[in-house]
């Protein structure tokens, strides 16, 4: 990758589905390519600019569960607390699908979960509602 960017490839070209290569990474969960990707990227590449088909990689990386590269993506200025076209941020996503680690990692960087409201409904209620009570612990301790 870091050789097609130096040829003058743009890494920030949507693919035909409407994705970055940024997204495809970690959409493939391949934490190697999406570092690299972060390393070369512009600033502004992983906020609200590069939100493509209605939602950020930050949200894609919550979806998969995948606190590892959610910890690269913050650590390179994703915008936590940002909504997909649903409404939702990462760590309601993550709490959706009772993904445990992506909650913890998300919640160790500052969202709240108890207080931020989508459809009237916060994460911690949609944990309960889920009867995600693994997700509902993270949130207690």
């Amino acid at each position: 990758m870091t050789q097609l960017y130096k040829t003058g490839t743009n890494l920030m070209k949507l693919h035909s589905l409407g994705f970055t290569a940024l997204h495809l990474s970690v959409c493939n969960m391949h934490e190697e390519a999406t570092k690299v990707l972060l390393r070369i990227a512009d600033d502004g590449w992983i906020s609200e600019r590069e939100r493509t088909q209605g939602f950020t990689a930050f949200h894609m990386a919550s979806e998969n569960d995948d606190d590892d590269i959610l910890y690269e993506l913050l650590k390179n200025g994703a915008q936590i607390s940002l909504k997909d076209d649903r409404d939702m941020t990462a760590l309601h996503i993550a709490v959706e699908r009772g993904h445990v680690n992506a909650v913890k990692e998300i919640l160790v960087h500052g969202q709240t979960g108890g207080c931020e409201q989508v459809n009237r409904t916060t994460s911690l209620y949609l944990a309960v509602k889920n009867s995600f009570y693994n997700v509902v612990d993270v949130f207690i301790k």
